[in-house]
């Protein structure tokens, strides 16, 4: 365990987040490298998967969000020195995965299909989608699990085991891909489905791993079943700060719905070279969550301890720290989109898509890193609602509206739903700043 409430702010931020970084950077790698084998399929497998990838999204930010509660709660009680509460929260939190995980497996596989064609995916299409999913639906209780566990040591601040439990699993999938994709050796050729086993796969070895990590009490806290006793108060105190971070990602996993169908009016093509796009953009946000991640960690703990000031002066070292990083990789997308795109594809049409996103989108990157950073500050201190209202006006005030306004009725066509993406964002990230210094986080 660290204890971030003393020593050098920029060492603790630092030593939180490399880990996390690199662990994040192997996983970005694989959607990187999983989009390159799906790809080689065919545009329609590409739209296939990135049909499927708004829904796998909202499963992630429901995870992640019940998993950033737990961390918060965690960070807190450790900051106070409460360790049994510590242990309570960690417990708690499975409970509530395991039980998002059978409501979203119910649900996928009833009525996969008809959710796809609502979104827009063509006929040809929703078939290869449903394909894909019925794996991810079924077995998403591994991914729940593994982000409840990584989530519980971030809030102790330790971010080397669940480094370790994302590098596993990356490399696994990395491996198996191509195996079960293309059907080399012994594997047999599964196509879009082989896909996702590598990925249900991937996503059970880390989460064992994870899990082997906690309950053997190699940790500052003690999971111990035998001793559990259920407390509503904790499941209370997960979720205050969890459903407004879960609903805050669930917010950009709708929002990417609805960019999804307004993309599919120009085609299967533009819905693929969004997908792309979409994964493109993990990897310039991949340095900016890493140490998003970390200040969770030092908030909670520094709120804790009732050091408001060491806090708030970590979340504008951290977002200079995260601007440096943005500004340079989006350089690069700027200045070479048709290179990058290449990477993914041959189809002429799909590239030209993909210059247009990544020309318009690279504006938008540095605004974001500061609402990423203030919302991780936010989360940290418990008081997860600001980031979810000023990512609901993203969306819904701004994002869909000025998507749908640039796009048909001023007819700028596949840009003007980037055009609408980016400026949303940078006028988020303005509310962002200021309800930050508001100082309401700090009561």
């Amino acid at each position: 365990m660290r204890d971030t409430t003393d020593g050098s702010i920029m060492k603790n931020i630092l030593h939180l987040s490399w880990p996390t970084m690199i662990a994040m950077l192997l996983h970005v790698g694989f959607n990187i490298v999983d989009a390159i084998f799906v790809g080689r399929i065919g545009p329609k497998a590409i739209a296939a998967v990135s049909i499927v990838f708004p829904v796998v999204f909202l499963m992630f930010s429901l995870g992640v969000g019940i998993g950033i509660g737990a961390a918060s709660l965690i960070a807190r009680y450790i900051g106070a020195k409460k360790v049994k509460e510590a242990n309570n929260a960690a417990e708690h939190s499975f409970i509530i995965a395991i039980a998002v995980s059978v409501l979203f497996t119910i649900f996928g596989l009833l009525f996969a299909k008809e959710m796809f064609m609502l979104i827009g995916a063509k006929p040809d299409v929703v078939d290869l989608a449903v394909k894909y999913s019925r794996w991810i639906f079924g077995f998403n209780i591994f991914m729940f699990l593994g982000m409840i566990s990584n989530n519980v040591l971030r809030g102790l601040g330790n971010m080397k085991l669940p480094m370790i439990g994302m590098v596993t699993g990356t490399l696994l999938n990395i491996i198996l891909d191509p195996l079960l994709i293309f059907g080399i050796g012994f594997f047999p050729a599964l196509g879009v489905e082989g896909a996702a086993i590598a990925t249900v796969v991937s996503r059970f070895s880390s989460a064992v791993l994870m899990l082997g990590f906690i309950f053997s009490s190699k940790t500052a806290i003690s999971i111990k079943p035998r001793d559990f006793i259920f407390k509503p108060i904790f499941i209370k105190e997960i979720l205050r700060v969890g459903i407004p971070a879960s609903l805050y990602r669930s917010i950009m996993s709708f929002t990417m719905l609805a960019f999804t169908k307004i993309v599919s009016y120009f085609g299967s093509v533009a819905i693929a070279a969004y997908g792309v796009g979409f994964r493109i953009q993990s990897v310039v946000v991949l340095p900016v969550i890493a140490i998003a991640t970390a200040v969770i960690t030092i908030v909670g703990q520094n709120v804790g301890a009732k050091n408001f000031k060491r806090a708030e002066k970590t979340v504008w070292i951290s977002v200079k720290i995260s601007a440096f990083f943005v500004f340079l990789i989006s350089l690069i997308l700027f200045s070479f989109p048709k290179l990058i795109y290449g990477v993914f594809t041959n189809d002429p049409q799909l590239i030209r898509y993909g210059i247009g996103f990544l020309r318009i989108m690279s504006f938008s990157y540095i605004f974001m890193t500061v609402s990423i950073i203030i919302g991780g500050a936010f989360q940290g201190a418990g008081h997860a609602m600001p980031t979810l209202v000023v990512n609901m006006i993203r969306s819904f005030i701004f994002g869909i509206p000025l998507a749908l306004f640039f796009a048909f009725i001023l007819g700028w066509g596949l840009n003007g739903v980037w055009v609408g993406i980016a400026l949303a964002a940078i006028i988020s990230s303005f509310i962002s700043i200021f309800w930050f210094k508001k100082g309401s986080w700090k009561r």
